[in-house]
């Protein structure tokens, strides 16, 4: 059995975090928007494990608030003069 099928087989409650259509969809997106990689639905295993382990090292408790973070607007970077762009 490859890699692809257990994890589609697996127990979902065998994993640590929960990883659902829509996270891997939102994944997909976020891949092919930055980098032009398309991902089939047999790389959902390896998206998921290659992000649960961001999700250890952040701290993040979920796929969706893990990607939430990473989506975040920026904030500005400081001016030489110690004022960022929206306090001058």
């Amino acid at each position: 059995m490859s890699n692809d099928l257990a994890f589609a087989s697996a127990d979902p409650a065998s994993h640590e975090f929960t990883f659902g259509s829509g996270d891997f969809e939102r994944v997909r997106k976020l891949i092919y928007q930055r980098a032009g990689i398309s991902l089939h639905d047999g790389k959902r295993a390896m998206v998921y494990s290659r992000l649960s382990r961001r999700l250890r090292e952040t701290g993040d408790r979920s796929f969706a608030d893990y990607l939430d973070g990473r989506n975040a607007p920026a904030a500005p970077p400081p001016r030489p003069n110690g004022r960022n762009s929206s306090t001058a």
